[in-house]
């Protein structure tokens, strides 16, 4: 995924979810901050950024952030929330996936039950539903998802699931804006529900996929596969261990 008139400068602060100060050129002005997610491990004042610069009059901000740096990655991350779902479906119709689909065979947000999921795929090697999730959390190589908890993320699981026993074929993806990365795990201390819905999944067959990204200035591209570690221990609703 390529980004256009990408200017770089420096992260002052997040005044609210959408908004951040930012300095760019030697001028303080306002960016729009397209993830709703904390990321407060990446958003330190005084941090590299990456910004694109819009020429619409209508606007409220002329700048959008897209990239920050991570010094401990020695990359960028790529923190827009919608540029998973491009990454992935470019990975999908590179091949980069154990089954190949075509342009004509992948259709976006498309509705299951009380889901609307990222992708419905039909072709010959996979026929159901793809959902994606961006990951921008990082800690010493090791990737974790999600970084606040997500009542949504739970019930796309929950519905891939009711898919993929309808007989139908389920995933989800998950991409990491940023690499390289040793490792993806569900972040448990985070969301005991979301781990524990993920770990059902695969037990019921929904596929689960997990890739970092070559992000640069001015692109991000789907690089390689990432071990997934579901763990082996949760707790049920009681508190017991299984």
């Amino acid at each position: 995924m390529k980004y256009e008139n990408t200017v770089e400068g420096i992260f002052l602060k997040r005044e609210n979810r959408f908004i951040a100060k930012v300095e760019i050129e030697g001028e303080i002005v306002k960016a729009h901050v397209p993830n709703t997610g904390r990321c407060k491990e990446l958003f330190i004042p005084g941090v590299r950024a990456v910004f694109t610069k819009h020429n619409n009059p209508n606007r409220k901000t002329k700048y959008t952030l897209i990239h920050i740096w991570k010094e401990a990655l020695h990359s960028f991350v790529n923190i827009v929330s919608v540029s998973a779902n491009t990454v992935a479906k470019e990975g999908l119709l590179q091949g980069k996936f154990p089954f190949l689909i075509q342009e004509d065979e992948i259709f976006t947000e498309k509705t299951y039950g009380n889901s609307r999921f990222d992708f419905y795929i039909n072709s010959k090697d996979f026929h159901g539903y793809m959902e994606v999730k961006g990951v921008t959390l990082e800690e010493n190589g090791l990737a974790k998802f999600p970084d606040a908890p997500t009542l949504r993320g739970v019930k796309h699981i929950k519905e891939l699931i009711k898919v993929k026993e309808s007989g139908l074929d389920a995933g989800i993806i998950f991409i990491m804006q940023m690499g390289p990365i040793k490792e993806f795990s569900p972040h448990t201390k985070m969301q005991l529900e979301f781990t524990n819905t993920l770990l059902e999944a695969k037990n019921k067959g929904v596929e689960i996929y997990a890739f970092d990204s070559l992000v640069t200035k001015n692109e991000i591209v789907l690089q390689s596969k990432v071990p997934i570690n579901l763990g082996v221990t949760y707790e049920d609703k009681t508190g017991k261990k299984k």
